[in-house]
């Protein structure tokens, strides 16, 4: 993204995930680290809570990285 004069770029983001995950925000960057369940059951099922077990599960993470030319990240 680019403005043609100061001060004319302005927004907001995010990261989010439905499973469980930790965020950190370090030197321009966001963080999301997450794993997800050892189990999910299939939505016809009575059980609705997916299963986490330690050291099971698939391990992920998503990074954002502001470069910025100029102006301000805050």
């Amino acid at each position: 993204m680019s403005a043609d004069s100061p001060g004319r770029l302005n927004f907001s983001t995010s990261l989010i995930s439905l499973l469980n995950n930790n965020i950190e925000i370090k030197d321009n960057r966001i963080i999301l680290k997450g794993n997800a369940p050892k189990h999910a059951y299939p939505h016809y099922a009575s059980k609705k809570d997916p299963l986490y077990e330690d050291g099971y599960g698939m391990h992920f993470q998503m990074l954002l990285q502001v470069r910025n030319k100029g102006g301000q990240v805050a």
